[in-house]
């Protein structure tokens, strides 16, 4: 049996998360190398829906289709394959945490991840799989937290990337030539607009999408 699991504490309302997560459309955003995603038939998602999709993975592309096998909003689902080269099923865990919204993700392969793979060692394709899924929550993270970023004013995105290169409060007044106290306002302004508890979450928000 194969596993890949990876988590991300994104800065907006459990509710608001779930609802995205819940939305095919989305999942390009953060599902590793998943390029399509569609509903096989109309209506609510639930406990049954099916879903057909693409995955490009390692130069490897694979069809599926999954079904919903467990469904318990806003928190918990898992979605099995059930037309697959490789059997799978994926669960995603929704939490309050921190302050957020923890988003876990784990897949895992009963019969082991084979998907073609046949000159790459399973331990080196789960380690590949498990990273692009830490990257792709965290892009989905961006993407969420975007819309908020628009509401700072130019000093405080000038303030914010400084933060995000680890710069302290005093090197982030020497560099923009304000006091540390305006630094320190910027900072207590930056969290409330992001709802971000901390200044160490300030700096999981990718600075390469900020406006």
């Amino acid at each position: 049996m194969d596993c890949a699991e990876a988590s991300v504490v994104i800065y907006r309302p459990l509710q608001e998360v779930w609802d995205f997560l819940l939305s095919p459309g989305n999942t390009p955003i953060w599902g590793p190398g998943a390029t399509q995603l569609s509903p096989v038939s109309e209506g609510p998602i639930g406990l049954g829906s099916q879903f057909r999709g693409v995955t490009n993975f390692l130069h490897k592309t694979a069809t599926w289709t999954a079904e919903v096998t467990l469904f318990e909003p806003p928190h918990r689902y898992v979605l099995s394959g059930v037309d697959t080269i490789a059997s799978f099923f994926a669960e995603t865990t929704v939490a309050s945490a921190g302050g957020g919204t923890q988003v876990t993700k784990r897949y895992v392969f009963p019969d082991g991840i084979s998907m073609s793979f046949d000159t790459v060692p399973a331990v080196v394709v789960v380690g590949s799989l498990e990273r692009t899924l830490h990257t792709g929550l965290l892009n989905l993270a961006d993407v969420m937290d975007r819309g908020a970023r628009r509401n700072l004013t130019a000093r405080q995105q000038d303030v914010l990337r400084l933060v995000q290169e680890g710069l302290t409060n005093r090197a982030i007044a020497d560099e923009l030539t304000i006091s540390i106290k305006t630094v320190g306002h910027h900072v207590s302004a930056i969290l409330a607009a992001l709802q971000v508890p901390s200044r160490h979450a300030l700096r999981r928000l990718s600075r390469t999408q900020s406006p």
